[in-house]
């Protein structure tokens, strides 16, 4: 029996950039325009960004179009409702996030970003 996927230190090297993530304050109902209101602290991930349009599914099932994915190594509970900015500054939104887990846990997630 190998080690759980979350102690390959082999996939540290695959995280090539950063991406910050910011939560969708829900102590707020956002600004009067109805825009969302974010968390002043955010998080710098490690992460892994591949650009391309390709088909996905959001969270309810409906076939989508992406501009690109992120993968992060983190145990943190990513929302589609959160804010992401990417190391260029662009803040796409995120349409679907799928979390991994091993035996050990929670140990990251594949984000589908929109356009």
């Amino acid at each position: 029996m190998g080690l759980p996927v979350s102690d390959w230190a082999c996939l540290d090297s695959l995280f090539e950039t950063t991406v910050t993530l910011a939560a969708v304050d829900t102590s707020t109902s956002g600004s009067l325009y109805g825009v969302p209101a974010y968390s002043t602290s955010t998080r710098t991930l490690n992460a892994h960004h591949t650009r391309g349009r390709r088909d996905s599914r959001d969270q309810q099932g409906m076939a989508i179009a992406v501009s690109g994915t992120v993968w992060v190594k983190s145990t943190a509970t990513i929302s589609p409702s959160d804010k992401i900015t990417l190391a260029d500054g662009s803040t796409p939104p995120i349409v679907n996030v799928s979390h991994w887990a091993d035996e050990n846990g929670l140990f990251g997630a594949r984000l589908d970003l929109g356009f």
